[in-house]
């Protein structure tokens, strides 16, 4: 009646209130506990608790167990086969690559303990020595799938020597198409210390490679491919050219027509090694442009 307070729905309120209050004073508690992988990695890997065997590798020593081991075919062999290690506490390891490192060692027997292994492009070719030395087929993959997600001018080089390296046929595909696709234009888009930096990393077999490859993008015409390769090759002879980018061609230029002689700069001792690299160039689209013909001319770099 009135503006007076309707009493059942206060009492129908408070009867509700009352039984939310009495559901969440009656929810369990929930603390997060150490989970067992956690557990199992810092009690076992990291405390060595209960190790049955030491392993020694560059002077460190990790205390470890078999068992655990055993997950890479490497140690599994060694521990179930006929080694003499087998039935040492006290093994010392060989590490004959200079990619392995302590830290890389440290988490490829860490990874025997957990179940996720931290993974950068700092640690990732270490990572993968190991991986291979040790046959460490889940590591290796993880190593490979980081390495094709994070292809970058500043790693495409290392990684496609690390894929040759330990026979990474998948990292060394994307490598070159990564390339294939975007070094004609990284000159146009890379600071001048960037770009200076990616050509003096790539080998003359990759370069060749990239450039005899029909996947090859070209912007404009071939005459492009066949001044990257002169502007990559001036750049692998002169280590301390620190110049603008805008000047690279230029200088180059200025480099190889300086030269005196006949012999082209291919036919040289200096020149002979960068001659397949030349060779992969379409020079048959070159030769089609008279100013082309003319530049050709004056770098007297390929024979005539």
């Amino acid at each position: 009646m009135g503006n007076y307070p309707d009493t059942k729905r206060k009492h129908e309120d408070s009867t509700l209130d009352e039984k939310q209050e009495q559901s969440v004073v009656e929810l369990p508690k929930k603390k997060k506990q150490r989970t067992t992988s956690d557990y199992i990695y810092h009690t076992l890997f990291v405390n060595g608790q209960d190790s049955d065997v030491t392993l020694v590798a560059l002077d460190i020593e990790w205390k470890l167990h078999k068992l655990y081991l055993c997950q890479s075919n490497y140690f599994k062999s060694m521990f179930t086969g006929t080694w003499k290690e087998s039935q040492q506490s006290l093994i010392k390891l060989e590490i004959p690559d200079e990619n392995i490192d302590e830290e890389a060692l440290h988490t490829a027997f860490g990874s025997f303990y957990c179940d996720e292994v931290e993974i950068s492009s700092c640690n990732v070719v270490p990572l993968m020595a190991v991986a291979c030395m040790f046959q460490l087929d889940g590591l290796l993959a993880n190593c490979a799938e980081m390495m094709i997600e994070n292809l970058g001018s500043e790693t495409v080089c290392r990684y496609y020597t690390a894929a040759i390296q330990y026979g990474q046929q998948s990292v060394e595909t994307k490598c070159l198409e990564w390339l294939e696709r975007r070094l004609t234009s990284l000159e146009r888009r890379l600071t001048s210390s960037a770009i200076v930096e990616l050509f003096r990393n790539i080998s003359v077999d990759l370069m060749e490679k990239v450039i005899k490859s029909p996947n090859l993008f070209v912007m404009q015409i071939e005459v492009d491919t066949y001044n990257l390769a002169k502007m990559w090759m001036f750049l692998k002879l002169n280590s301390s050219w620190e110049g603008r980018k805008k000047d690279l061609l230029s200088d180059a230029n200025a480099h190889f027509q300086a030269r005196t002689g006949d012999r082209a700069f291919l036919e040289t001792d200096e020149g002979s090694k960068y001659t397949c690299v030349f060779q992969a160039v379409r020079l048959q689209n070159v030769i089609c442009d008279v100013k082309a013909v003319r530049q050709l001319d004056q770098d007297k770099i390929i024979p005539n």
